[in-house]
């Protein structure tokens, strides 16, 4: 692996190339992520060599700056949803005693109990 140039420094000229694993590590991302940004046309690319298998790219500073300046946006906070505090108008409605109604049956008393008798014997 070739040693990755310094992106801290600001003296970088526009016209520098990267070979693709620098070009990953200066953006901060894995080269395979890198590499997908290229098949979806993020990432412009300097295509070398005559490779007919595998293409053979090299990144130029100035294109890795397009595409960063292309993704920063600016955050919006999310405003925070009311507290409990907040009153509602609906009501909870018991389906048990609903479905009763429409039965036309009798709330029965609940029994006590697992619902087994004991035998005596």
């Amino acid at each position: 692996m070739r040693p990755v140039t310094n992106t801290h420094d600001g003296d970088i000229p526009a016209d520098h190339v990267y070979f693709p694993d620098e070009a990953a590590a200066r953006l901060k991302m894995g080269k395979a992520t890198l590499m997908k940004h290229v098949a979806n046309g993020d990432v412009r690319v300097i295509l070398v060599g005559l490779g007919k298998k595998r293409k053979h790219v090299r990144f130029a500073e100035s294109d890795l700056r397009a595409f960063e300046d292309s993704r920063r946006c600016q955050f919006t906070p999310v405003r925070a949803r009311p507290s409990s505090n907040t009153s509602s108008r609906s009501k909870v409605l018991d389906f048990e005693d609903l479905r009763r109604k429409l039965r036309g049956e009798q709330p029965s008393a609940r029994k006590r109990g697992s619902g087994r008798r004991s035998r005596k014997g």
